[in-house]
């Protein structure tokens, strides 16, 4: 794995530990086919996707919602994960290929390894700040996450 895609996991790990104010921490085990980040408390199962194949079009403006067509995953930056609950604004975007294989792929290993987890992606394009990646949840899950985030947001 080259270093980028770990260093990018492990600077994913350092700001969700400030907005759920709980440790998380890159798992460090190359060819891995779960989490990239260790699952703490907020029972987050979480794949961190840096890829130049991501599309441009998925990031939302700041301060809003990407909804993604069917399917009921909604998005946000990672600058924005702290106040998802009261962001009002939404963009609608045609579900991404690509976003419903990360997650599905996530989703299955968390039923059969985590049955209680939450699936989420992180996902990132190289030369992005990590405050503009794409934080996606499936919609249903929004609730539970909630209390999680009693943390202040990052500066």
């Amino acid at each position: 794995m080259k270093a980028r895609p770990r260093r990018i996991e492990r600077e994913v790990a350092k700001y969700l530990t400030e907005v759920f104010g709980e440790p998380f921490e890159r798992i460090p085990v190359l060819g891995r086919t779960g989490p990239d980040l260790s699952v703490n408390h907020t029972r987050l199962v979480i794949d961190v996707k840096s890829r130049l194949s991501i599309p441009k079009g998925i990031y939302p403006p700041n301060g809003q919602l990407t909804l993604f067509g069917v399917g009921g995953l909604v998005g946000c930056r990672l600058a924005d994960l702290a106040c998802i609950h009261t962001i009002d604004r939404f963009c609608q975007m045609e579900p991404y290929k690509c976003v419903q294989q990360f997650y599905a792929h996530m989703d299955q290993w968390r039923a059969e390894q985590l049955p209680d987890g939450i699936t989420a992606l992180v996902l990132h394009r190289p030369g992005m700040k990590i405050a503009g990646a794409l934080f996606v949840i499936h919609s249903q899950n929004l609730g539970e996450i909630q209390p999680c985030l009693a943390a202040p947001q990052p500066t």
